[in-house]
């Protein structure tokens, strides 16, 4: 296994500019801009604010974030998603509703509401609508131009995390149930009394706090609150069904405890994120609440490296859609509840990924 870097190593990666451009409560989300022409993130806060960040690197040692727009929705927004054309930005927020922003003008009108706060929004460009899951356990989707969804489903479970890759949305919910939706057949999938969940492969009594697919579109990653990730192929059954196919389970955020002689006991954290890379088969990162960051390879089973941030939990991760930037957050996690509030200022980094970080090589 190969050790962990540094007791900060956010000091090595690029950082915001100016101090008055960061965020004032705990990261929600990171969503990239779906272009390689832009180097352009956004960011939800429990500051109610929505941020728009440019990684700026001329060279290893000229590089930085820039805030290019904060907006403001109000209440604590929880996710966000771009228009394709990035002229729009769509918000999901605590107070139920769903904004969009026009980019141009910093203006902002509701689209969408729900009967709980807003956990996951997802701009579908083939269908020129809007997707958003609630905790108040439904689906639905809007066309801009009408008040009122153009279709919506009761989930059963609320939606506690979501990826998209078109055609499909995959859902981490509650009671450990994980929901694949093909957008082509949902009103099959979902028009009827009894949904065809998958167990989650990290067992009951263990929330599923992450998921994402494998940058194929042929799997799934997923994480949980007890330090646990497990990585499956989408496959199907004789029937027909969607069936997960386990390619690996392991524990990737827990610190031992003890020394010497005496038994060592296991602090297991929550993993808040979770990614792939788009250009590397067998990459993935996993991100936790004890305040590291690992890269692992999950052809070779085995750890590629792994960063500390001395004890600050990450709250977000997010891989650039070319590989080459991951962006992450720090901050408090309220895994000690309101005692630890605002212990940890909140930070948002890029790390610039390297070729080495990439391949587990044995060294």
């Amino acid at each position: 296994m190969i050790g962990v870097k540094n007791d900060d190593a956010s000091v090595n990666d690029i950082n915001i500019v100016k101090q008055d451009d960061y965020p004032g409560d705990t990261i929600s989300s990171i969503t990239w801009a779906p272009s390689t022409q832009v180097r352009m993130f956004s960011t939800s806060s429990w500051d109610s604010k929505v941020r728009i960040y440019e990684a700026v690197v001329q060279s290893m040692t000229e590089k930085g974030l820039v805030q290019k727009a904060c907006l403001d929705v109000e209440d604590p927004c929880l996710c966000t998603s771009w228009s394709d054309d990035l002229s729009k930005l769509f918000a999901g927020c605590v107070n139920n509703t769903v904004k969009a922003f026009d980019l141009s003008t910093g203006q902002s009108v509701n689209v969408g509401q729900h009967e709980g706060p807003v956990k996951s929004v997802f701009w579908i460009s083939p269908a020129n609508t809007l997707c958003t899951l609630s905790f108040d356990k439904t689906i639905r989707f809007w066309d801009l131009r009408q008040q009122n969804p153009v279709a919506g489903y009761n989930l059963g479970q609320k939606v506690y995390c979501a990826d998209y890759a078109h055609p499909n949305i995959v859902m981490g919910m509650g009671e450990e149930k994980i929901l694949l939706v093909n957008l082509p057949n949902m009103q099959n999938m979902l028009g009827k009394n009894t949904l065809d969940y998958i167990e989650s492969p990290l067992g009951k009594e263990s929330q599923i706090t992450a998921i994402e697919f494998f940058s194929d579109g042929y799997g799934i990653g997923l994480a949980s609150h007890d330090g646990r990730a497990n990585l499956s192929k989408i496959e199907q059954d004789n029937m027909g069904r969607i069936k997960l196919t386990n390619v690996m389970t392991f524990k990737c955020h827990k610190v031992d405890q003890g020394n010497g002689n005496q038994p060592q006991n296991q602090l297991l954290y929550p993993v808040h994120a979770i990614g792939f890379h788009p250009k590397s088969k067998n990459f993935v990162y996993t991100a936790g609440g004890e305040g590291s960051m690992f890269f692992w390879d999950y052809g070779a089973k085995n750890k590629i490296t792994g960063f500390n941030y001395n004890r600050v939990p990450i709250t977000r991760a997010k891989m650039s859609p070319d590989g080459l930037l991951l962006a992450y957050s720090l901050g408090y996690d309220w895994a000690k509840g309101i005692e630890g509030y605002m212990s940890y200022k909140p930070k948002v980094c890029c790390h610039i990924m390297q070729d080495n970080e990439l391949v587990y090589t044995g060294k």
